[in-house]
């Protein structure tokens, strides 16, 4: 009965700290006084890999169907980077699931350096315009579901996700101007939830699934 028993499954290993969008490399001042240097490097190369997969995909046959998914920052990264498969697979019919990738994020951490504008993240113009660090993290699906109206996109999140609560934790109290934040849990779960309502009326081709 399962939907993808017949497909080709094309996997992207993720070890680059940039949600599948990065094409740069950081160096970053060590903070761990257990670790005895002064600095270490990242190769944030995320969308580069991503990249090269999409080039070894156009050189094989053309697919009909496309599901294009991930979780946490797999989803960030399935939905950063579906306008590329978008316009390139033109003829196939694509869609788009996000699992536990809600974009619940600060307005420092979106747009700071540090933040994900260390990454030189590549976000499609078309899609999310000329700034991409200027696109709050809950905007990137709206985004994509507008500009692909004929295709299907949905998220997936948990009511109370601990990972993407965490990661909200930190960006509040190490990204100033974060703000006072004395209970992250429930702040986390009103915004998913209000961005998931939103999302939901507006979007005709937009749905989402909230497990306990």
């Amino acid at each position: 009965a399962n939907p993808f028993k017949d497909y080709y499954h094309v996997i992207i290993p993720y070890c680059t700290g940039d949600i599948h969008t990065g094409s740069t490399a950081k160096t970053y001042a060590n903070g761990n006084p257990l670790v005895p240097v002064s600095s270490y490097t990242i190769q944030h190369r995320g969308f580069d890999n991503f990249m090269v997969v999409l080039d070894w995909m156009k050189r094989q046959r053309a697919p009909e169907q496309i599901l294009v998914t991930g979780v946490s920052a797999g989803g960030y990264g399935a939905t950063a980077n579906f306008p590329w498969i978008e316009e390139t697979f033109k003829d196939a019919r694509v869609s788009l699931l996000a699992d536990a990738s809600q974009g619940v994020t600060t307005e420092a951490f979106d747009n700071g350096n540090p933040g994900r504008n260390s990454w030189n993240p590549q976000l499609a113009p078309w899609v999310f315009g000329e700034s991409p660090v200027m696109v709050p993290g809950n905007q990137l699906m709206r985004s994509v579901a507008q500009a692909y109206p004929r295709s299907k996109v949905a998220q997936f999140t948990t009511n109370l996700d601990i990972v993407q609560i965490q990661f909200y934790g930190v960006q509040k109290q190490y990204y100033p101007p974060g703000g006072t934040c004395p209970n992250p849990v429930s702040d986390w779960n009103q915004q998913m939830l209000s961005a998931l309502a939103a999302d939901s009326a507006d979007l005709k081709n937009f749905r989402y699934y909230l497990a306990p």
